[in-house]
């Protein structure tokens, strides 16, 4: 999702064109202010080849960026405005595969998405809404409320498998 650090991948369908993966991905994704322009969903069909074997997978990812770890073969990629979700409602369609920055030119197939942007109030956290009870007085409490983190430089590194990452 462009402007954010959503990432997810499907599972493996191996030797198949028509891959079934029947899976949900869930990204937290606030609205922004009024002048915001809401991002895009970028979906990426990749073949995987290890050996001899074969599999497909769906990718979503913050502005397109392709996974260091991945050995795939891009086979298409498809990007859906979001702002026609902003309603609530649901919306199922098939997506025509097109040619991605990196990959072939010659790019066929189509995927079926279901999507909606919802409210979700366990992610709506608005720390000290109460209103002021003594707005005379000299402050004398300082409160502070760490909401969350991004892009933290890995402290602990991976030894053998996996990535790195900080507790």
């Amino acid at each position: 999702i462009a402007g954010s650090e959503a990432n997810a991948m499907s599972k493996t369908v191996k030797r198949c064109l028509e891959p079934a993966w029947k899976e949900g991905f869930t990204f937290p994704l606030p609205r922004g202010p009024e002048s915001w322009e809401a991002p895009s969903l970028l979906v990426q069909v990749e073949d995987w080849d290890e050996i001899s074997a074969a599999r497909f997978s769906v990718v979503a990812r913050a502005g397109g960026g392709r996974d260091a770890r991945s050995q795939a073969d891009a086979m298409g990629e498809v990007s859906v405005p979001l702002a026609p979700l902003l309603d609530h409602q649901i919306k199922r369609d098939w997506y025509p595969l097109v040619a991605g920055a990196k990959g072939p030119k010659d790019v066929s197939g189509e995927i079926q998405l279901v999507l909606q942007w919802r409210f979700n109030p366990d992610l709506d956290y608005e720390p000290f809404n109460e209103p002021v009870e003594h707005p005379d007085e000299e402050p004398n409490e300082l409160r502070v409320a760490i909401i969350q983190g991004r892009r933290l430089k890995a402290m602990d590194k991976a030894l053998l498998y996996g990535k790195s990452s900080s507790d």
